[in-house]
């Protein structure tokens, strides 16, 4: 609700301001999902089967999301009409990303993407089918079963919250600030457990 009050409003509100507030007229904190009327509950139940012949450490989960310097991360952009920029770009993504990937049944041998249109490419598929790599697609209307959506929401937090690091030493350039982000939000292992976990995904102990 912080992040929403600054995004849509600039006001800079703490958390504990806030929870103080909705304690103050009555309110509790409740666990909400949001579920989309479109989503197809006999798909994702197939889906979340075909994960179970998978460890976790075969899967690589794959979404796009926009970062502007100025203000961290943007909720909109603009892009040619038509998506074939989409799809080159993503494809030159895959093709940058494939070699940090196994082979099946190797570790990270699994790319786990949505239905966008532009995921579903011949060169895209002949490319993960050269290396070796496998492609699932997620149910429809289904982001909820993406852990990397919940990394995304908690990365953009931490940025919002640490902006003025990179605001007191701009000499250090942006992608270093992301990287340094990147690497603070991934190395919390109980926060990684717990978006695997939401999306129906159990990662074992080693």
């Amino acid at each position: 609700m912080a992040v929403f009050l600054w995004d849509e409003f600039e006001v800079q509100v703490s958390t504990h301001s806030i929870s103080r507030a909705l304690k103050d007229i009555g309110w509790s904190k409740k666990a909400a999902r949001q579920i989309a009327k479109e989503q197809n509950a006999d798909l994702r139940d197939f889906y979340l089967y075909n994960l179970t012949q998978f460890q976790s450490y075969h899967l690589v989960f794959i979404d796009e999301s926009g970062c502007d310097k100025r203000i961290g991360f943007r909720r909109t952009g603009w892009s040619p009409h038509g998506g074939s920029t989409d799809s080159a770009v993503f494809e030159d993504y895959i093709e940058q990303l494939l070699p940090h990937c196994g082979r099946w049944p190797e570790p990270k041998s699994v790319l786990v993407m949505d239905n966008a249109s532009f995921h579903h490419t011949e060169r895209l598929e002949q490319m993960c089918c050269d290396a070796g790599v496998k492609l699932m697609y997620l149910p429809p209307y289904s982001p909820d079963l993406n852990p990397i959506e919940e990394f995304f929401a908690e990365l953009k937090a931490f940025i919002k919250k640490n902006w003025r690091a990179f605001e007191d030493a701009p000499e250090q350039g942006f992608d270093s600030f992301l990287e340094w982000c990147i690497d603070a939000v991934g190395g919390k292992q109980d926060s990684a457990r717990g978006h695997f976990r939401h999306a129906g995904i159990t990662v074992e102990e080693f």
